[in-house]
């Protein structure tokens, strides 16, 4: 598969962008009472909701979804399975979005996926003299909530199906604002009293849980599955979760700076304790572990960027992490290979984890 999305996975996540390009196309239709303002505020969400985006927990949804059906290898790929949900597919990114625009402000991140951050979009459309992007930022994130909700119950599925939904949603969301609540907190304590557990718990909570597990849930319950493949969602989304975040962890440090170079020093400026930090704290000498302490929560320079690369490449801590990825995924896979899955859902999720990870 290399680093290209097969066609199958290209017109699910078309599938997605027109129906949310309907959604809030449609959704602006019902605001004919709103000012301007509003519209723009609007349209600079569609914007950002539409200008890029993986679909992996779309993508996640279907699989399992289309996954648990019998007797559909054959007709796997027929995009008329996949009408009936669309609604909830697109739901579940536009949970993703609410989580992401919040995050940015915390963040204080300027830029996502390579354009300003919605927070950052708003300031050109504020009226000159007004200066509160990041409390309209918030906002956008909880109307793209009730957006996510509203999409959600529009779904063409029975009733019953859409309570069960709605309650695994809302208890994956407080379990994710949990973790990113320990991973604010957590800023204010020091590395050195930083456990690998307490990495663990927030990677898992933050987003373990609601990346991996969230949408394979949802995809089985819509298929009545028994709580045995559930323990097995467990398994994977914690593997897979892990892999993922310490591969973002890596990106932050190692990309290109194309924007800014506050994006990729954000995690170090903010003080989070990833544990790509906390390994390489536990191996450096004192000298060395008092001027990563000192850079720890603080605007950095590109020398002291480049030192801290420096570090985790000649400690080992860099080849460690992307080891460490290596066997997260294949563990991942022997778990795949136990789902009880049809063999077309098993070849797209492998698929899927080789083309993300």
């Amino acid at each position: 598969m290399g680093l290209f999305l097969n066609d199958f996975f290209k017109s699910l996540i078309e599938k997605v962008n027109e129906n949310l390009t309907f959604f809030y196309d449609e959704e602006l239709k019902e605001r004919d009472y709103t000012s301007s303002f509003y519209r723009k505020l609007h349209s600079e969400i569609k914007d950002y909701l539409l200008s890029g985006g993986k679909r992996f927990r779309p993508l996640l949804f279907f699989l399992s979804y289309l996954g648990y059906k019998k007797d559909l290898d054959e007709n796997f790929e027929s995009l008329d399975n996949v009408k009936n949900v669309l609604n909830v597919a697109s739901s579940i990114e536009l949970f993703h979005s609410f989580l992401l625009i919040h995050d940015d402000i915390i963040d204080r991140d300027e830029f996502r996926r390579g354009k300003p951050t919605v927070h950052k979009r708003i300031e050109k459309i504020l009226p000159k003299g007004l200066s509160q992007p990041e409390d309209l930022g918030i906002i956008a994130g909880d109307l793209v909530l009730m957006h996510a909700f509203k999409l959600l119950l529009k779904d063409n599925i029975d009733d019953k199906y859409k309570v069960k939904l709605e309650k695994f949603i809302l208890e994956s969301m407080i379990n994710t604002l949990i973790g990113q609540s320990y991973d604010i907190y957590d800023v204010n304590k020091s590395i050195e009293n930083t456990s690998f557990e307490n990495v663990l718990f927030v990677m898992t909570y933050k987003t373990s849980r609601y990346t991996i597990f969230l949408p394979l849930a949802l995809g089985a319950l819509l298929n009545d599955v028994d709580k045995e493949e559930f323990e097995k969602f467990e398994e994977i989304s914690n593997l897979l979760g892990i892999a993922f975040h310490l591969k973002k962890d890596l990106q932050g440090i190692y990309s290109n700076e194309k924007y800014s170079s506050s994006v990729l020093k954000s995690d170090i400026e903010l003080g989070k304790k990833t544990l790509l930090m906390k390994w390489l704290y536990d191996v450096l000498d004192e000298d060395d572990k008092v001027f990563l302490n000192s850079k720890l929560g603080t605007k950095i320079s590109k020398e002291d960027h480049e030192k801290i690369k420096k570090l985790l490449e000649e400690k080992g801590i860099k080849s460690r992490i992307e080891k460490y990825i290596v066997e997260l995924v294949e563990d991942s896979k022997k778990e795949i290979e136990k789902l009880n899955m049809n063999s077309k859902g098993k070849k797209y999720f492998l698929e899927l984890v080789e083309f993300l990870l």
